[in-house]
């Protein structure tokens, strides 16, 4: 199944690109989201992508159970009807909202008999693999 991706233009000078209610995407992480979009989830067979970028239909807000906090995915698509949640992995100092949304969209993928990716940028493997080696946390890591 192919899969064509369309990519608007965006002004220059623009920093923030404003989202569902509120939540901000930084340019740089737009841009590793869209390259995530070409290079992996389109040779990998996946269709219905949603995105937490401009152009794309925003993915469904997600809420734990065990701490209430929502959480938007950064990418979730389904292929063989098995949705499967993307989230871009980099170096933060809050681990611990990182881990509640990274347990959250791995429990979800296994519910929906998908898979939770970890799209990490260069220079965000160690810190991302020292996560996961501490943490019980099901995710295929897709170096970008």
């Amino acid at each position: 199944m192919n899969v064509n991706f369309v990519y608007p233009l965006l002004p220059l000078k623009t920093t923030k690109i404003m989202m569902q209610k509120g939540v901000l995407t930084p340019i740089k992480k737009e841009n590793t989201i869209r390259k995530a979009l070409k290079n992996v989830l389109k040779f990998r067979g996946f269709d219905k992508i949603r995105a937490n970028i401009e152009g794309f239909e925003t993915p469904s807000r997600l809420t734990s159970a065990s701490d209430d906090i929502s959480y938007v995915p950064d990418i979730t698509a389904v292929k063989d009807d098995r949705k499967s949640y993307f989230e871009l992995a980099v170096k933060s100092k809050k681990i611990h909202a990182t881990l509640g949304k990274w347990k959250l969209l791995s429990t979800l993928a296994n519910i929906h008999d998908g898979k939770f990716y970890l799209l990490v940028p260069k220079g965000n493997y160690a810190f991302v693999s020292r996560l996961l080696s501490k943490h019980p946390i099901e995710a295929e890591v897709v170096k970008l």
